[in-house]
């Protein structure tokens, strides 16, 4: 599988469109459409996991899901990872990422 990644502009607060990633001895950098470097400090780099929801919606880490079970999920490392591929019968939707929709957690 080809890692796949979207990259979140915290300063902007939005996603990048087209971006490009240049991996060298220094570390990952990030050019935006236009080819300027995204600030380390500015960017937050989310891999997709390789799943989808009930609405075929691709799932990457930091996304909120619902269950159908009306609780709320966070994918935020391996160990939640494994269990949604070992239980995706149970119905989950990506309702936002914690980035842009930290509210829904204020409930849980």
């Amino acid at each position: 599988m080809i890692p796949k990644f979207r990259i979140f502009d915290k300063k902007k607060k939005h996603f990048l469109g087209d971006f490009t990633m240049e991996i060298d001895r220094y570390g990952i950098h990030v050019l935006d459409e236009f080819n300027y470097v995204v600030d380390e400090d500015d960017r937050v780099l989310m891999q997709s996991t390789g799943l989808y929801d009930k609405k075929t919606k691709e799932i990457y880490y930091d996304d909120i899901l619902k269950c159908d079970d009306g609780t709320l999920l966070v994918v935020d490392d391996v160990r939640t990872h494994s269990f949604l591929d070992l239980n995706m019968h149970l119905g989950y939707e990506v309702i936002g990422n914690i980035h842009e929709h930290s509210h829904l957690l204020e409930s849980v």
